[in-house]
């Protein structure tokens, strides 16, 4: 019997954080219809770069423009749809939130916060996201110890 045919998909997202009062908050969204909270993140469309789409996708999941700091890495994962096998990979940038407001998320979005860092730790629900978020706070904690 012949294997199925794995389609790659690509797909750019951010790990958006914001200093108030002192204090780093993290940007996590909660995904309209469904019981998960994740990183704003999406499809890169044609001809559209990973740092395009990244900024896209946290402006219009997120309701905020942001800056990328620098890349966190990789993830990938495999997931079925319409009896289809697909191989996602997903690259993360490190932003720093510039403006915007977490209400003006799109409709993909149920929630948009900034909370602290174990807070939105807590929330997310897949590991890989979570590892990514552990990645960039390493990130940031030697970014603002320089």
């Amino acid at each position: 019997m012949p294997h199925p045919k794995i389609r790659q998909l690509h797909s750019a997202g951010g790990v958006v954080y914001k200093i108030e009062a002192s204090q780093v908050r993290w940007l996590v969204i909660k995904s309209a219809g469904r019981n998960e909270w994740r990183l704003p993140k999406g499809l890169i469309e044609k001809n559209e770069t990973s740092v395009r789409t990244a900024l896209r996708e946290v402006q219009e999941e997120g309701g905020v423009l942001a800056s990328i700091r620098e890349k966190v890495g990789t993830i990938s994962y495999f997931y079925t749809q319409d009896e289809e096998k697909i191989l996602k990979k997903v690259i993360f940038f490190l932003m720093e939130a510039m403006a915007g407001d977490t209400e003006e998320h799109d409709n993909e979005v149920e929630e948009a916060v900034f909370l602290p860092f174990d807070e939105a730790y807590s929330r997310l629900t897949y590991d890989t996201e979570k590892e990514i978020f552990i990645q960039a706070k390493s990130i940031l904690d030697k970014i603002l110890t320089h």
